[in-house]
């Protein structure tokens, strides 16, 4: 009887492992998470929620990321309330479609302002298996 048991217990671990080894990677992430690296597989789903205010004509922009990997499928602004110039949170969201590694950069700035650096920069390296 009790190595009935032990066999049965060895068979859930068993499925649970391989259930756990299944599941896509999903990642979400803010500023404080800028410069960390997120481990990820085609078919994940990356969202990214960056505070900004763009009445001040400062935007949350995309910069770089290798579109063999990752796939923008949309981004939104949500605002903090309905006041008049009220800031928000700009999120975006990717697939990951492909294997490799990749660095998202994520600008604030004024689009129209060349020559002028951003006033913050999001990061972040997806490697994908």
């Amino acid at each position: 009887m009790r190595g009935a048991c032990l066999g049965g217990s060895l068979l859930c671990v068993l499925l649970i492992t391989s259930c756990c080894c299944l599941m896509k990677a999903n990642g979400n992430f803010t500023q404080k998470d800028s410069g960390t690296a997120f481990n990820s597989s085609k078919g994940s789903f990356i969202e990214i929620a960056l505070k900004g205010n763009p009445t001040t004509g400062y935007t949350w922009n995309i910069a770089e990321y290798d579109q063999e990997i990752l796939k923008l499928e949309g981004s939104t602004f949500v605002r903090d309330s309905d006041l008049a110039g009220a800031g928000g949170v700009e999120i975006f969201k990717f697939s990951v479609i492909g294997k490799g590694k990749t660095t998202l950069v994520i600008q604030y700035n004024r689009v129209w302002e060349k020559d002028v650096k951003p006033i913050e920069v999001f990061k972040l390296t997806i490697n994908s298996k």
